[in-house]
């Protein structure tokens, strides 16, 4: 059943066609949060009774922290993909996003 999906979805032509479509949607929906989130945790969080407003940085840290992870976990499930079931999508993905990461570390 995996495997069905992951050889049904990892020609790189489908791909594209499926992330044409949901690409917008995604986007906006990510950048709708993450500005809901940022107002919300900046300007409507209450001051902490010991750091003041110095904690606000959780706000932004966090999310980052965690996109970070997410990039190294998508990374290594693309490893494993690649390596146990040759697909090439797979590779140009670990490409793709170790560029990404590269940049952030920088």
């Amino acid at each position: 059943m995996i495997t069905a999906f992951i050889h049904r979805f990892s020609s790189p032509k489908s791909f594209v066609n499926i992330t044409e479509k949901l690409y917008p949607f995604f986007l906006i929906f990510g950048v709708s949060m993450l500005i809901l989130g940022w107002t919300w945790g900046l300007l409507f969080a209450p001051q902490d009774a010991v750091q003041g407003n110095s904690y606000r940085i959780i706000f932004l840290h966090v999310p980052s922290v965690i996109f970070a992870e997410l990039v190294y976990f998508f990374m290594a499930v693309c490893a494993v993909m690649h390596l146990v079931w040759r697909v090439k999508l797979a590779a140009y993905l670990i490409n793709g996003i170790s560029v990404i990461s590269n940049d952030a570390i920088l």
